[in-house]
């Protein structure tokens, strides 16, 4: 017993350890990003936009390789299910957030003027944005959410992640209390989503159609800050979660495993 005991403690000591190296690195790489080059904006956005994501995936890489490859990376399970639930719930997602806004009389600036130069505009900052949204994912919900995952159970996973993510949001900006909750709410439901799907796919494109909606529509306008938004965030929270469970169920009965039964068992 007391053998068991401690091949336990040393796990969990290990894990934190992994868990703190890998955000250590990305942290230590992140500050020094902070202050980019001055001069041609290709270096500029070459050095925040284009370096992060190379790292991001070579510090995935690394992590994974030094496990001897014992981390399951669900980067690219189920290509088409996958793409159709982030594409379909993105959609959704933000369709009904500007839907009830408009309806509700909130203050919205929607842009009427689609010329050139905006779609030019648009274009670019959606390519920057995918391309923000892969290191993001791929930092939070690759390696580190399959090691924490496989190390103690989906629930420990999405808290840490989740707080992590919450955490470098606001490490480079400041919010008020809806505005922070929404991005905590975001956050969860992203990871529940990955859970449902099993895939990185769609997170990533839900994530992706959603700020590419505000984009066009409010111009890239900030909306995070409305209670409404927080209900609608809310809402998509608890009916995947209820998804989970209803998917576990049914494997549970089908006498299959589920990739995800730790979340049943713990909620």
């Amino acid at each position: 017993m007391n053998n068991e005991r401690k091949i336990q403690i040393k796990k969990i000591i290990l894990t934190i350890l992994k868990t703190l190296i890998f955000c250590g690195i990305w942290w230590t790489i992140s500050y020094f990003l902070q202050k980019p080059p001055q001069g041609s904006p290709y270096v500029f956005i070459l050095s925040i936009i284009v370096l992060p994501f190379f790292i991001a995936i070579g510090v995935n890489i690394a992590f994974w390789l030094a496990e001897k490859k014992r981390i399951k990376l669900n980067f690219f399970n189920s290509p088409l299910k996958s793409s159709l639930i982030g594409i379909l719930t993105g959609f959704v997602w933000i369709a009904l957030t500007i839907g009830l806004l408009i309806l509700f009389g909130k203050e919205v600036k929607i842009e009427t003027s689609y010329d050139t130069e905006f779609f030019m505009l648009f274009v670019n900052s959606s390519i920057i944005s995918l391309v923000q949204i892969l290191t993001f994912e791929l930092l939070r919900r690759g390696y580190l959410f399959q090691m924490l995952k496989n190390d103690f159970n989906v629930i420990v996973a999405t808290i840490i992640v989740t707080a992590l993510s919450v955490f470098d949001y606001l490490f480079i900006s400041t919010t008020g209390l809806v505005a922070f909750l929404n991005i905590l709410l975001i956050n969860l439901l992203l990871t529940l989503v990955l859970n449902y799907a099993e895939s990185l796919i769609a997170p990533i494109l839900m994530n992706f159609i959603y700020i590419s909606g505000t984009l066009l529509v409010f111009s890239g306008s900030y909306i995070s800050d409305e209670i409404l938004v927080l209900i609608i965030n809310l809402v998509f929270v608890a009916i995947f979660a209820l998804l989970i469970r209803k998917k576990n169920a049914k494997a549970k009965l089908t006498d299959t495993p589920s990739v995800e039964e730790n979340f049943d068992n713990n909620l």
